[in-house]
């Protein structure tokens, strides 16, 4: 059963509606996301399709990948690895619940102070 959300950045300038497979979360722990998010990153891997309002701005953060994020006020919007769908931002989503944490990546990297969050929904 697909799944219709809607989100955007935090001035407003950018908006989105998408359709997801499935209400599946993911964390990365990554240094990459660890430096552009300042704690880890939460994303939503199954995204099926995306219609975008406003000005997205790309940054290609490695051989493959790019992350988009609002040209006006820098909000994280997506993170994207060529030939797969892009991963929304959970952070930006209108309404955040009703997802369940499915896979939590990078844990080898994660600050101490994160292994509550894996601990906490078991996925540790």
């Amino acid at each position: 059963m697909s799944h219709r959300v809607t989100g955007g950045c935090l001035c407003g300038a950018v908006r989105f509606r998408a359709v997801l497979a499935d209400r599946s979360l993911r964390v990365c722990a990554c240094t990459q996301c660890l430096r552009q998010n300042s704690g880890p990153w939460f994303d939503l891997p199954s995204v099926q399709g995306i219609e975008w309002q406003g000005a997205v701005a790309t940054y290609r953060s490695s051989p493959g990948h790019l992350r988009g994020f609002c040209a006006t006020c820098g909000s994280t919007l997506y993170w994207h690895r060529e030939g797969q769908s892009p991963a929304l931002s959970h952070g930006a989503l209108d309404d955040r619940d009703g997802f369940a944490l499915t896979d939590f990546e990078h844990q080898d990297t994660r600050p101490d102070a994160y292994r509550v969050v894996a601990a906490t929904e078991g996925v540790a």
